[in-house]
């Protein structure tokens, strides 16, 4: 079976909280195919439920397409071919005649303590491969369990936790790249060199750089906020960025 970088979301069923009652979210009609281009290479899915971020968008006022990036399992993709995605999504969206926002979501640093596919045991096997939907009682203890270690990791250290540090200089450095428009130092990131500097979920990054190579598609760009905070007690480096463009579209 090949790997899944990332695929576009046709349709399927949203919620903005995980308390809150289940909506429909129906993509635009279009041919995923449009997105291609040499090198880059995406699925169109059907009946997809997205994270409780995503049905956060849903609304009558705006159309929403959601794409989605692997960030998790193995092997990912190189982070050239995230970029070469984004550049793909922003020079169709040119096409649309229409004002596009493209939002991304996804940490920073961070190497929360969960099992890794390639040495899970194998129920934690079927929990990460099947256990999207947890009962309220799952649920619960995970939440607890990801709280009991942020505490002991904001308090006594990433190695008393058994977890990667976070990473602030990595991060804000990130950003830069990002603010400035350098696709080539971006592109160029290696799966290993991410993992090693920012922890197993540092991939999250992923959307930040598919976006933003998105934006740059509609000419230079100025980032009007930039906020960065790492917080151990989130297991996380939190960051922020809104970024506009004046240039017209063709």
């Amino acid at each position: 079976m090949r790997g899944l970088s990332f695929f576009v979301m046709y349709s399927g069923k949203a919620r903005v909280h995980p308390r809150c009652r289940w909506g429909t979210l129906d993509g635009p009609r279009i041919n995923a195919w449009a997105l291609a281009e040499p090198g880059v290479q995406q699925d169109a899915q059907q009946r997809v439920e997205p994270p409780p971020l995503a049905g956060g968008l849903v609304g009558e006022v705006v159309d929403v397409l959601p794409v989605f990036l692997n960030s998790v399992a193995v092997p990912l993709a190189p982070m050239n071919r995230i970029v070469g995605l984004g550049r793909a999504i922003g020079e169709f969206t040119r096409t649309l005649d229409r004002r596009v926002a493209f939002v991304a979501s996804g940490g920073l640093s961070h190497d929360p303590p969960l099992p890794q596919l390639s040495s899970a045991t194998p129920d934690q096997r079927e929990m990460l491969m099947r256990g999207r939907n947890l009962s309220a009682e799952q649920r619960s203890a995970r939440q607890n369990r990801v709280i009991a270690a942020g505490q002991a990791f904001a308090t006594h250290g990433a190695a008393h936790v058994g977890i990667r540090d976070l990473n602030p200089d990595w991060d804000i450095a990130f950003m830069d790249r990002l603010a400035a428009g350098d696709f080539d130092a971006v592109a160029a990131m290696s799966v290993a060199g991410i993992t090693c500097d920012a922890g197993n979920s540092g991939h999250e990054v992923r959307s930040w750089a598919a976006a933003f190579s998105a934006l740059a598609a509609f000419g230079e760009y100025d980032t009007t906020q930039h906020f960065y905070r790492a917080i151990p007690e989130w297991i996380a480096g939190f960051g922020c960025m809104a970024a506009i463009t004046y240039q017209p579209v063709a």
